[in-house]
């Protein structure tokens, strides 16, 4: 709930102080700045005690160990699903989705059109949906 609280704030301040900003500088700019001194303020006030922290913060350490043993798991899982496809398959999305490469720059990396390239991580993917489903399918069995 904070998260969206702050949000609004942030939301609510830019629409009231838009008059102040200046069009010569990027305006993600401006707004970043609105964001950072809206969150600064909100957890600098005295109002904000070590008892409402505990709301958002996690201290369960047993409960922590076990989040990262799941995503350990989920990572082992995708990884070996990665394994199965095809090489072209498996490069083509590991730059898209690991690397955030753009299909455009992916195609000239891999030396293909864009359409070959979308094509590659579009099965590529339905392909990985399969395997991971049937993995799933799998472990609860």
């Amino acid at each position: 709930m904070l998260a969206a609280d702050l949000t609004q704030d942030i939301f609510l301040k830019l629409i009231e102080n838009i008059n102040r900003y200046r069009f010569t500088g990027k305006f993600h700019n401006y707004l970043f700045t609105i964001a950072v001194n809206t969150c600064r303020n909100h957890f600098s006030k005295k109002k904000f005690k070590e008892e409402q922290l505990e709301d958002y913060l996690y201290f369960d350490k047993e409960e922590r160990k076990r989040d990262t043993l799941v995503i350990q798991e989920e990572e082992q899982l995708v990884q070996q699903a990665l394994d199965q496809l095809n090489e072209n398959q498996k490069e083509a999305i590991l730059l898209k989705y690991f690397y955030d490469f753009k299909v455009k720059e992916i195609a000239k990396i891999m030396g293909t059109s864009v359409p070959t390239t979308q094509s590659r991580i579009h099965q590529g993917m339905k392909k990985l949906e399969g395997i991971l489903n049937r993995k799933e399918f799998d472990n609860v069995q």
